[in-house]
């Protein structure tokens, strides 16, 4: 399973230090509105 885990905790602590979100879409204008 593809995970953003080791993005979002670099110290590998178990715990997030950082959030890390995603904005599906299919064009740039969709993302600007």
């Amino acid at each position: 399973m593809p995970t953003d885990y080791f993005y979002s905790s670099p110290d590998c602590d178990l715990y997030p230090d950082i959030y890390v979100g995603r904005i599906p879409f299919n064009s740039a204008s969709l993302v600007q509105e």
